[in-house]
């Protein structure tokens, strides 16, 4: 059991001293605590490491968050490759944006390969879909929000890169965020289709 896992237990001792909960119960708010801390841990250790990088380099802190924010919100609208290991799912979270960072503020994308990249962004988002966690399978109607949620996020991304058209730096490191949730999506299809295929 581990630390934030230890906290959500110790909470549900407190909150049952005035009433009792189900077994349901208890595993939904053991894993919403459990998110909440780890997510607080992840942002806070996040910032510091930025911190660290801006007093540096303030152009690399800022396209790292840039690619950050904009992967964010591919990942929580269409999934992608789950890790077995949260400890390595956290450290590839905050070492793949500082690298695209570093990447984009030396050097640019054409703006010809930037809208290939976004052809392909837009391809693999139709072919894949919402990429589930293999064991956490979405009700239809979740998924249906998520798609339509998505769509309008992709299309924001898309707006927004046409706007940074004249910050060639910006662009790449939004570009870099395209590529990665290319990768993402991929991987995380191959491995739900091995998942089921192994099942079988």
């Amino acid at each position: 059991m581990n630390i934030s896992e230890k906290i959500s237990t110790f909470c549900i001792e407190l909150v049952e001293k005035e009433n009792k909960l189900d077994e349901k119960t208890k595993i939904h708010f053991i894993y919403a605590v459990d998110h909440i801390i780890r997510n607080i841990v992840f942002y806070i250790i996040f910032v510091l490491i930025l911190w660290g990088v801006a007093t540096l380099n303030k152009e690399v802190a800022i396209l790292s968050i840039i690619n950050f924010i904009g992967f964010y919100f591919m990942r929580i609208n269409y999934g992608g490759y789950h890790l077995s290991s949260a400890k390595v799912c956290f450290a590839i979270t905050i070492i793949i944006p500082l690298i695209s960072g570093v990447i984009a503020s030396l050097v640019t994308i054409p703006s010809v390969l930037v809208i290939i990249i976004n052809i392909l962004l837009v391809g693999t988002i139709i072919k894949c879909g919402i990429v589930e966690h293999p064991n956490k399978k979405l009700p239809e109607k979740m998924k249906k929000r998520l798609t339509k949620r998505g769509h309008i996020t992709l299309v924001l991304f898309l707006l927004i890169q046409c706007l940074c058209l004249n910050y060639p730096h910006v662009l790449t490191a939004i570009a870099l965020t395209a590529i990665i949730t290319i990768i993402d999506l991929n991987l995380g299809r191959i491995y739900n289709f091995k998942e089921v295929y192994d099942s079988h």
